[in-house]
């Protein structure tokens, strides 16, 4: 089952991040309606305090640890976290933050009026063409969640967050698994957008991530992993951007190319799908992840073999 939902929580952050790191991007319709009023919002003195206490500390600007932190958070931005669940801890710095200095800058400015009044009513209405965008692909939540051979039916929610600027995450709790995803610039309109093929293709990864950390078993500690990567001589930004994490986002990249080509996302004949194909694995190549080819040949000719085998038989 797929819910496709609101979260003010997220939009929320996400305009807040964008507001004190700034980034030249193309944006969607709705954020470019609300950004200024927003920034008139915050008052000068939190930004003050702001850049003199967190100003260099780089770390308060990675969009990933408030999304994670965000579905923690209840609809009077309170966490609501359980016993054991590790983000309490994992991200203590960024939750200490929160509770002194974000709360408060929620409550302040009054964002549950502002949301209401600006954005709920066309992001509700963005949220129900989404869901008609599924509905166009009623199996693709079957194919996916057949393929990584889970043995239960999770509960999927989508979450729109039509402020970020390209970020997209997949996260899950207590059963549930989140989608929070970015619009993205369709080449063919040159507009940030929701459209088909990066609504599917996008759940179908940010998923596969989630996917990835509970069916499969990573034998290696982060600096083993660190050490095998370093070994490949990739180039230093893809090395940045993933460090230990490259196997794991190889291997989900080829499994979000076999299964777009399965679902037929793109709508194309056999030799349309073919050639889509080849361009992806060409691209990353050229990107520098050469793996995913690898991987993607291992999937496409599986025979029995599973999913933790292949993941493995690079390392």
């Amino acid at each position: 089952m797929l819910k496709v939902k609101t979260n003010k929580n997220v939009v929320f952050l996400t305009l807040l991040i964008n507001f004190l790191y700034p980034k030249e991007k193309e944006q969607f319709y709705l954020y470019t309606k609300i950004k200024e009023k927003f920034a008139q919002l915050i008052p000068q003195s939190f930004i003050t305090n702001f850049k003199n206490t967190y100003g260099k500390d780089n770390q308060l600007s990675i969009l990933y640890k408030y999304i994670c932190l965000s579905i923690y958070l209840d609809s009077n931005f309170d966490f609501d976290f359980k016993d054991g669940e590790v983000y309490s801890d994992k991200f203590s710095k960024d939750v200490s933050f929160f509770k002194k200095h974000l709360k408060k800058l929620y409550r302040s400015i009054d964002f549950d009026s502002f949301y209401s009044t600006n954005i709920e009513k066309e992001y509700k209405e963005l949220c129900k063409n989404i869901e008609e965008i599924f509905n166009r692909k009623p199996n693709i939540l079957d194919i996916l969640t057949n393929y990584w051979e889970l043995n239960y039916t999770p509960e999927f929610v989508f979450i729109p967050n039509f402020v970020a600027l390209g970020d997209c995450f997949g996260l899950n709790r207590e059963g549930k698994f989140f989608s929070v995803t970015s619009p993205k610039v369709n080449k063919v309109t040159g507009k940030s957008e929701y459209y088909p093929v990066h609504v599917y293709s996008n759940t179908i990864h940010e998923l596969s991530h989630s996917f990835f950390d509970e069916k499969i078993h990573v034998k290696y500690s982060k600096k083993e992993l660190m050490d095998k990567v370093e070994k490949l001589g990739l180039n230093e930004e893809v090395l940045r951007v993933y460090g230990s994490a490259y196997f794991e986002e190889c291997f989900v990249r080829a499994v979000t190319m076999r299964l777009n080509e399965i679902v037929n996302i793109y709508d194309l004949d056999d030799k349309g799908l073919k050639e889509k194909v080849k361009n992806y694995l060409l691209s990353n190549d050229n990107l520098g992840y050469p793996l995913v080819r690898f991987y993607y040949e291992k999937l496409m000719n599986r025979e029995g073999e599973s999913l933790q085998a292949i993941f493995e038989s690079v390392l």
